[in-house]
């Protein structure tokens, strides 16, 4: 089993004076390259910052479970045969500020989790994956908000 693709399908963008909360959609393709049906396969979702949630009718093909906010569980309900692919969708909300600095150049940063924590780019968010199929090894990896597409909005003001 591998993760074969990770990517963000949408982008919705709740804005609420300087903050603004995106909601993106993370399709989520594991392909079984082995040669034996994989009964059992789990992804373990970690965000840096945000927080998942499942999207309508994600239950269809896997189990939401959750031990903290930024930590998923997504069980497949069903075995994947030898060479067959499934995809299902994640919801990832990240919540952003409007932020301007010295000199008049406006940048969209991530608000800080927590007092003490710097600012970071939005591109720069990492989510990490383990891959659990059966009795294998799990598989790691990791991707960024960047690598998937998204791009902190950076711009001068019109004169």
């Amino acid at each position: 089993m591998v993760v074969k693709n990770v990517k963000i399908s949408t982008v919705a963008v709740n804005a609420q004076g300087a903050h603004q909360q995106l909601g993106l959609t993370i399709e989520w393709t594991l392909a079984n390259i082995g040669r034996i049906k994989a009964n059992n396969c789990c992804v373990v979702t970690t965000g840096d910052y945000g927080s998942f949630s499942t999207e309508r009718g994600v239950t269809q093909t896997v189990q939401a479970r959750s031990t903290h906010w930024r930590t998923w569980f997504w069980e497949l309900q069903y075995p994947i045969y030898p060479e067959m692919e499934t995809s299902f969708n994640v919801m990832c909300y990240v919540t952003t500020r409007m932020w301007q600095p010295a000199g008049g150049k406006r940048e969209d940063f991530v608000q800080p989790p927590a007092p003490g924590i710097a600012e970071q780019c939005i591109e720069a968010i990492v989510i990490s994956w383990k891959l659990f199929a059966d009795s294998a090894p799990p598989k790691s990896g990791r991707r960024t908000l960047g690598e998937m597409g998204v791009r902190t909005v950076s711009w001068l003001p019109r004169r």
